[in-house]
Order: structure tokens, then C-alpha cells, then sequence
């Protein structure tokens, strides 16, 4: 996985107890592409907005 962006670092591992260390990896993406998804925020669009931020979109 690519490492999260700077102005993200500081407070996505605030939420790395809440969830099983096999699970943080999705976790994060799933949070990242919240955040970077414009309009309503589900699963697919979660993980759009992150697979746009891996191409560079």
C-alpha cells in the first residue's frame, strides 16, 4: 500500500486500536477514500476515491 499522504499521517493512526492489525490495512484505505470521495460516501465510492489517488487522478 502506498504510505498515506502528510496531511492525513497525523490522524488516521489515531484509529489503528479500534480495529485487529490484519483489518488496518482496508481500514485505511477505506478512511483515505472516504475522505478523498466527493458526493455520498459508500464502499464503492470509497474505494474509487482511493484507486484515483493511486493513479494519480
Amino acid at each position: 500500500m502506498l504510505p498515506l499522504p502528510t496531511r492525513f499521517a497525523g490522524f488516521v493512526p489515531a484509529f489503528a486500536p479500534l480495529f485487529v492489525s490484519r483489518s488496518w490495512r482496508q481500514a485505511q484505505l477505506l478512511l483515505i477514500g472516504a475522505i478523498l470521495t466527493a458526493g455520498r460516501r459508500t464502499v464503492a465510492s470509497a474505494l474509487a476515491g482511493w484507486a484515483a489517488r493511486r493513479i494519480g487522478g
